[in-house]
């Protein structure tokens, strides 16, 4: 086990720091979930479903026995997790278990966030954006949930840092965990697939050496190796090419419904998975129960988008205008229970909670924001402040068009993080420099 540990983790760099994060992120965690339970969400059913089915039938379907209908709308990594915990678990899914499971990847995800930021920045700093993730209230506010992002986080976060290093140490064995840890991250979500084919381009672009084609070649075989038995079984259920799941045309569709208040996600769902709506896409994919049903929603889906954008071209981009921030910027309700906005507090005179969520916005989503700008300045000194930057600013880029739920930027916090922490090391070289000068 130590030699396979040794084997993921970067050379010459002490260990000592990343186990003592590990720690305070595990404590941090675990104390929270004691405190504020495990719980779902909306997927949460699907995820469970599908799980014991998976468990007590050997099957991956939302359907119920016997008429169990192979499913593709979920991709399948997190499920699976689900039914291997109901396997420890007798037969049973604990929440609480797999809460104390995700806290324990977490922390491990606050480590690599230290050895990632290690590679740009000083001890101290690489430290700081470690412990900034530890406490940040928006992924302390996930772990405790049964959805995909604490798991997400873990593969991608761990699997860039993995690959980085493989590239730079040249080393096979290292190879061969990246493009299997980011196969699995595409498997967990599957926009994941953008950030290793970036890096490759990257890499490519940066070299023409037969070295680093040689390395690109083993890590992206690995990759796709990773993901064929996945897209293998979609393609023999549904007849067809299917990537990860059968279901991503809503991501583009719900955005065009100008006249939904998207804020109002209550109102959404209910519309949502009702049957009998009067949105065809919605109807269509409330309905759908086998793969050929799914893949038939989603092609009204596709086409009823740009029909609405056609239609109503002005109020989609001041709708997408209003909403897109909240892609990236949050003062954490979720997190503080504090669930009404800011002009409420004020006209009710809820001081102290108004400040508190103000101070949440500055410290938690502007503050790393303007450091991460900042700090792309130095992403032509240094490739791993290049390929942390390339993918938090391909994800913003990405989700211009797409459903905003600030739980889908969480996976990424990590990597603007690390350019945060390049952004504070650029501040503070400037002032060193400005007092050297006066002195």
């Amino acid at each position: 086990m130590k030699s396979a540990l040794k084997n993921l983790l970067p050379g010459k760099v002490s260990l000592a720091p990343a186990g003592a994060i590990f720690l305070i992120g595990f404590c941090v965690r675990l104390a929270y979930l004691h405190f504020k339970g495990a719980v779902g969400g909306y997927d949460t059913l699907d995820y469970l479903k599908l799980a014991d089915n998976l468990y007590n039938y050997g099957a991956y379907s939302l359907s119920d026995a016997p008429n169990l209908v192979p499913s593709i709308r979920r991709a399948p990594v997190y499920p699976y997790f689900l039914a291997f915990m109901q396997w420890l678990g007798g037969g049973t899914v604990s929440q609480w278990s797999v809460g104390f499971i995700q806290c324990v990847l977490d922390s491990f995800t606050a480590a690599a966030i230290f050895l990632l930021a290690r590679k740009v920045v000083s001890k101290p700093l690489a430290v700081a954006a470690a412990v900034f993730y530890i406490v940040h209230p928006g992924v302390l506010a996930r772990s405790r949930l049964l959805l995909t992002e604490t798991l997400f986080a873990f593969f991608l976060v761990v699997g860039v840092l993995v690959l980085i290093d493989a590239f730079e140490k040249e080393t096979i064995g290292r190879l061969f965990w990246a493009g299997f840890l980011l196969g699995l991250a595409v498997l967990t979500r599957p926009i994941a697939v953008v950030f290793p084919v970036l890096f490759f381009a990257a890499v490519g672009f940066k070299s023409n050496s037969k070295k680093y084609y040689r390395l690109t070649a083993i890590a992206g075989t690995v990759f796709l190796l990773t993901l064929a038995p996945w897209l293998i079984r979609c393609y023999r259920v549904s007849g067809q090419f299917v990537f990860v799941q059968g279901v991503t045309a809503f991501q583009f569709y719900a955005p065009t419904r100008v006249d939904l208040a998207q804020w109002d996600e209550n109102k959404l769902w209910t519309e949502f998975f009702d049957p009998n709506t009067d949105d065809e896409y919605f109807r269509m994919l409330a309905r759908a129960e086998s793969p050929a049903d799914f893949i038939a929603a989603e092609k009204t889906g596709r086409q009823r988008a740009v029909e609405n954008i056609s239609a109503h071209p002005r109020e989609y981009l001041i709708s997408r205008a209003k909403t897109y921030p909240y892609f990236f910027i949050s003062s954490f309700d979720n997190f503080t229970g504090i669930n009404k906005s800011f002009g409420r507090l004020l006209a009710e005179g809820y001081y102290f909670s108004l400040t508190f969520k103000i101070l949440l916005l500055l410290i938690f989503s502007l503050l790393p924001f303007g450091l991460s700008v900042i700090g792309l300045r130095r992403i032509s000194q240094n490739s791993t402040t290049a390929f942390c930057a390339l993918i938090w600013i391909s994800v913003l880029l990405i989700h211009l068009p797409m459903w905003i739920e600030y739980r889908f930027w969480i996976p990424f916090v990590p990597f603007q993080i690390v350019s945060a922490a390049a952004g504070l090391a650029v501040l503070r070289d400037r002032f060193w420099a400005a007092k050297s000068v006066k002195t």
